[in-house]
């Protein structure tokens, strides 16, 4: 009796190290995936960066210098064309990162969580 109970205590726990595991690699692999590079610059795309470029967008400002996530500035030539990209990207990688998370969700053994 005692042993069973020890294997399955184990058995969990091993669950729910790989879980963590793996929801921490969809984690790191989409914020990976909101990197963008443009014009030299390398962005973090976040919901402050669309805000702050949908900002210039809706005052029809065509062009600005924004800084990237190195502190370096950068000429975005198309203000419209830089936010339907950031945008693009952001909902690609969340709504990819999403499916994926409820994915692992529904999968109740190690085997299956790294499968």
């Amino acid at each position: 009796m005692t042993d069973q109970r020890l294997e399955n205590a184990l058995e969990f726990a091993n669950y729910r190290a790989t879980l963590a595991n793996q929801k921490a690699k969809l984690k790191d692999r989409c914020e990976a995936q909101l990197n963008y590079a443009y014009n030299g610059g390398i962005f973090h795309i976040s919901e402050s960066l669309i805000s702050f470029v949908d900002s210039f967008y809706r005052q029809g400002k065509k062009s600005m210098i924004m800084l990237d996530s190195n502190k370096t500035p950068v000429d975005i030539e198309d203000v419209q064309e830089f936010y339907n990209q950031i945008t693009t990207r952001w909902f690609e990688s969340v709504n990819e990162y999403h499916r994926q998370h409820n994915e692992l969700a529904n999968k109740r053994k190690v085997h299956t969580l790294i499968d």
